[in-house]
Order: structure tokens, then sequence, then C-alpha cells
């Protein structure tokens, strides 16, 4: 009787291998072979040779599905390695055939060569397609940059990562800055992270909104279309529009640009102010300004014309380069 139970537990493992999509390799401290499932449980390791996939869990099970050994389902806690992610999450579907599956709950992956780490409670893929993507919140963490969102998406060909909707970014270091906008591609190779659709650029001080916006992680960018923003330094307020503004987050420099058919146009108290172009200075805490200035001081009625000038932000000071003044007398 004892023999013709290991008999038949010793079939049903090897049925089970053959019946596989190539060759699974499983250890485990015990196994519980049935007809139509196979349990494993005790520091479990599978090696699916054909896929690139190696599993570590407490518990798996194998099921038939058409009469064929198919989908795998680990449990508690489980690790999975692939040649595209190291992941841990609490649950592992996998489906032999199609090489598609799930991890569920607590799931941390980590990008293989990418420097960057996933967290989210569902993570999908498809291995043949070397694409994983999530329809719940999801955060990836890439050195210094926080990126969250929904309708998560990384295609491993591409180095592309991207996200559908309700992104945010958070630039940390000395100076943090945070992102903002509807959807959002990130190259992970060039390292270019690209914004649509009402983005906002908020730090320290000021608040700037866009049509769209292209940053290089490592600290650069432009905003695009539009584009709005509000200095704020301790109280005193300085509104500005301009077509582009390009930015340097650790060099505090901000640059905004026009089409050469219109101007910047800036606002100050009682001070409005149209230019070529800007240069916001943080550090300094000025305002350069050039091309096609003009300044009107409405609290004192004078109008000036200018090539050059410089507006200080924390106080009533102005100078001004190559100027013509109009002033009105009442």
């Amino acid at each position: 009787m004892i023999m013709r139970k290991t008999l038949l537990l010793f079939c049903l493992i090897i049925f089970a291998v053959l019946n596989f999509s190539g060759i699974v390799h499983v250890n485990s401290s015990f196994v519980y072979p049935e007809e139509e499932k196979i349990t494993y449980s005790g520091s479990v390791t599978a090696i699916i040779e054909e896929d690139g996939v190696t599993l570590y869990s407490s518990t798996m099970m194998v099921f038939k599905e058409n009469g064929k050994w198919e989908k795998i389902e680990a449990r508690e806690p489980v690790r999975v390695e692939t040649k595209d992610i190291s992941a841990d999450s609490q649950r592992l579907i996998y489906y032999l055939s199609k090489k598609t599956g799930k991890l569920i709950s607590d799931v941390v992956a980590v990008l293989e060569g990418r420097d960057s780490t996933v967290t989210t409670d569902l993570l999908e893929f498809d291995l043949d397609k070397g694409k994983y993507w999530s329809d719940k919140p999801t955060t990836v963490k890439r050195k210094d940059v926080t990126m969250n969102g929904e309708d998560f998406s990384y295609t491993k060909d591409a180095s592309l990562l991207e996200y559908g909707k309700n992104f945010s970014a958070v630039k940390e270091g000395s100076n943090t800055a945070k992102i903002y906008g509807d959807s959002a591609a990130v190259d992970l190779e060039k390292e270019i992270m690209e914004v649509s659709k009402n983005v906002r650029l908020v730090t320290e001080d000021s608040t700037i909104s866009a049509n769209s916006m292209e940053y290089d992680l490592k600290n650069s960018g432009k905003l695009f279309g539009y584009v709005r923003g509000l200095i704020d330094r301790e109280g005193s307020l300085t509104r500005f529009e301009s077509d582009i503004l390009t930015f340097d987050i650790e060099k505090e420099i901000y640059e905004g640009v026009t089409k050469s058919s219109t101007c910047v146009k800036i606002w100050k108290d009682k001070t409005y102010i149209e230019a070529g172009r800007f240069v916001y200075r943080r550090k300094e805490g000025f305002l350069e300004l050039y091309d096609r200035i003009f300044i009107w001081d409405r609290k004192k009625d004078v109008k000036m014309w200018a090539k050059r000038a410089i507006m200080y932000l924390d106080e009533e000071k102005m100078k001004a380069w190559d100027v013509r003044t109009e002033i009105e007398v009442k």
C-alpha cells in the first residue's frame, strides 16, 4: 500500500512537470498532489527555465486548466525574480502558457538596471512583451525623484514609465520642487520626464502652471503653452505670463521667453511690465528684463521704455538702461 502511494506521488509529480510550459523545478518541504491541483508548502522555490522566472514563497499551488497544468498561485509572502524585475508581494498568480500574471498586495518591485523601485497593490505583467502595469495608485522612486499616479505602465524595451492620470512628482534635495499633471511619460534611459495637461510646478516661493512640461530628471526643464506664475516672497506677490519658461531647480534660475510677436507680462503691486524675456534669480531676489521693455508704474504715473532693467522683488526698487520716460502731469 505504501509502495502504491509512493508510486502515485512520483507519477503525479512527473506528470505535472511534463505538462508545464517548459521545465519547472520545484523544491519544497512538503508536497500534496491531487488530480487537478498540486500544493507545495514550506520554503518553496520554483524555477521556470523557459520563462526566466524564479519564485520563492511559503505556499504554492499549481492548477489544471483544460487538462493541462497551467496556473500557479503563490502566497504569503512571495518573491519573484525575472530578467526585468525583482519583486516582493503577498500573492502571485501566473499563467504558464501565456507567460502573464499579477502580483497582489504590498508589491515592491525593483526595475533591473534602472535604479527605480515601484510600490503598488497590484502589478500585472506580460513577460513576452516585457510590460508591467497597474490600475491602482502606484509610486516609483528613482534617485531623488518620487513619482505617483494611476494607470501606470512600464515597458522594458523602451525603458518607458507612463502614468495615465493624477500624476505627481517630488524632486527632493536642497531645493524641493513638486510637479503635477494629468499624465506623464518618463524615459528612464534618457532621464527625461514629459508631463501633459494641467501642469503645475511648485517650489518654495512660486507656483507655475502650463499646458505641458519637459523635465530633465537631473534638475532642469521647460514649461510650454500659456505659462502663468505667482512668486510669493513673504507676502510680496509678483505674477507673470510667458509662452515658455526654462528652469533649473538647483541653481534657482527661471527664464521666461515669448514668441517674437508677443511679450512676457509681469505684475507687481501697481507696476505692469512687458518685455521680450525675463530671468528670475531666486537667490538674488530680482527679475532681469530684456528686449522691448515697457514699464508702467501706475502708483507714480510713470511710463518707461528700456533695453534692459532689473526689478527687485523684496523692495520697491528698479534699475533700467537706455531709458525713455513719460510722466503724466495732473
